[in-house]
């Protein structure tokens, strides 16, 4: 019954960020605006499907700073990564790991997964469960 709530919450709270974000302006992609129960809270994060990228969108709290490669965009879903292994500046030792997005189509589920080799460097490897919205944003 909790997570019933959790979803219900989530998605009213996309219903509102979305009627928002549609009166920015906007170049013509493929909107995803999906929320995930994450550490007590809600978070939210806005896609733009475009060129192959699943792009996040300036404006919202984003649990990541990633610009995604698409591995498949069917009728089905959407299959997303970025990846790292360097080192990063002021760092010492390799970043190695990898963000996924994963969107079902059919059911608005999505899945934000991590995983990472030194998880002191971007936190633990988890999946995290959410539900999005779906929308097509035109020129304004």
């Amino acid at each position: 019954m909790k997570h019933i709530q959790v979803f219900a919450l989530m998605i009213l709270t996309l219903a509102i960020s979305r009627a928002a974000a549609l009166s920015a302006t906007a170049r013509a992609d493929d909107i995803w605006t999906c929320a995930y129960a994450y550490q007590g809270g809600t978070l939210m994060e806005e896609y733009a499907v475009s060129d192959h990228r699943l792009i996040v969108r300036s404006g919202v709290k984003s649990i990541g700073p990633f610009d995604y490669q698409i591995l498949q965009d069917n009728e089905y879903g959407i299959v997303a990564v970025s990846s790292i292994s360097a080192i990063e500046q002021g760092q010492t030792q390799p970043t190695i790991g990898a963000v996924s997005i994963v969107i079902n189509k059919r059911t608005f589920e999505a899945l934000w997964t991590t995983a990472w080799f030194d998880p002191t460097a971007r936190g633990p490897s988890e999946i995290v469960r959410g539900a999005c919205i779906h929308g097509r944003q035109s020129q304004q």
